[in-house]
């Protein structure tokens, strides 16, 4: 014979604030029903611990990365590893500082990837925190440092700003200027 935890009346959830003790009375009855025993269950509900991050380097990880190497969008560059003790589901999110949108999370795989090819990065150091719930608790205190080396600097128009002066009958398609650029 087995006692089983069958939930609780409109999926309201234990709370360790509310009852922490249960006490269920069993009672058996031999098979003529004339004979009993009774004993009492003694059920302790057990607070809910927050997720752990598993990662070596926790609360902090260092990362660089190079905009000349190939790193297209959705390439995998870490994963948060995460344990819980009850097995809940979890759920990942980040932020960035400053606000850029490089970068995502699987919000159920913890797999952090790029979201745009690296050659169009225009800010080299970016911080990503990132969070993490089991719907009751958020460890919010993982930061990744990113340094982007040998991003593609922006061109330089070499020759602006200028001054150029064109009679008031010159018709349309008249060249005002060459443009010179410089692209280290």
């Amino acid at each position: 014979f087995y006692v089983y935890y069958l939930g609780v009346a409109n999926g309201a959830r234990l709370d360790i604030t509310g009852d922490p003790t249960y006490f269920v009375t069993i009672i058996c009855f031999d098979s003529t029903r004339t004979n009993s025993d009774t004993a009492v269950l003694e059920i302790d509900v057990q607070q809910n611990q927050a997720p752990v991050i598993t990662n070596a380097n926790y609360p902090t990880e260092t990362l660089t990365l190079d905009a000349l190497t190939p790193v297209e969008p959705a390439t995998n560059i870490y994963t948060v590893t995460v344990t819980d003790d009850e097995d809940d589901p979890y759920t990942f999110s980040i932020t960035t500082v400053p606000n850029v949108d490089y970068f995502t999370i699987g919000t159920a795989t913890g797999i952090i990837e790029t979201t745009i090819d690296l050659r169009a990065a225009t800010v080299d150091v970016v911080t990503i925190t990132v969070s993490v719930t089991d719907g009751t608790h958020t460890i919010d205190d993982f930061n990744i440092f990113i340094t982007i080396n040998n991003m593609n600097d922006r061109p330089e128009i070499t020759n602006l700003p200028a001054s150029v002066t064109i009679p008031e009958t010159t018709v349309g398609g008249f060249q005002l200027i060459t443009l010179t650029f410089n692209d280290a």
